[in-house]
């Protein structure tokens, strides 16, 4: 839903279908419908007149970069979207992937689509098992800095390496234990 995310849609070309209460010519097929019907189809209360039927897009793989934050259960959609959207204003390509636990909240979430502001056409994600993936990363060469206070080093401390991925926990109990013990480093932001 609305002109913004539809037009990010476009651009990343995610979309084959565009429903609007008018007719609209961006290059994709047009559905137009009722306020009444547009009212039904939409998440929000007072919906804009526009959205578009986007392609799910979930990578399977890790990506072969330097840089990855990774998110160990963040359930909170206005916090991984405001990450995410951080991400892609200030830092561009500097994340090559972003990597989910399973248990995170879900990319499509409608409240997290919106908080995204369309930065989920142009990321790439990856939802598993970190369990997994970071001793994948590991094999890489990437060293992977887990965020805690306990045995933490201010950030600042941190030596750069060429590849890095940093782990960010849940909003009200941090890192799991288990995903903190495989991590390379531990650090705080101070």
């Amino acid at each position: 839903e609305t002109n913004h995310l539809v037009e990010e849609a476009i651009k990343a070309k995610q979309t084959n279908l565009i429903i609007s209460t008018e007719p609209v010519d961006l290059g994709v097929e047009n559905l137009v419908v009722s306020k009444e019907i547009m009212e039904k189809l939409a998440f929000t209360k007072t919906p804009q007149p526009i959205m578009a039927r986007c392609f799910i897009q979930k990578d399977k793989k890790l990506v072969d970069g330097k840089r990855y934050l990774i998110l160990d259960y963040l359930q909170d959609p206005g916090n991984i979207g405001t990450l995410m959207e951080f991400r892609r204003v200030l830092f561009r390509s500097c994340i090559d992937q972003v990597i989910l636990s399973n248990e995170c909240v879900d990319l499509y979430n409608d409240k997290l689509l919106r908080s995204m502001q369309g930065a989920h056409f142009h990321l790439s994600c990856l939802y598993g098992d970190l369990k997994e993936i970071i001793p994948a990363l590991k094999e890489k060469g990437v060293c992977v800095v887990g965020s805690a206070l306990e045995n933490g080093r201010p950030i600042h401390e941190i030596k750069k390496q060429e590849k890095m991925a940093y782990v960010l926990g849940n909003e009200g109990n941090g890192m799991e234990k288990e995903i903190i013990d495989i991590c390379d480093q531990i650090a705080f932001i101070s």
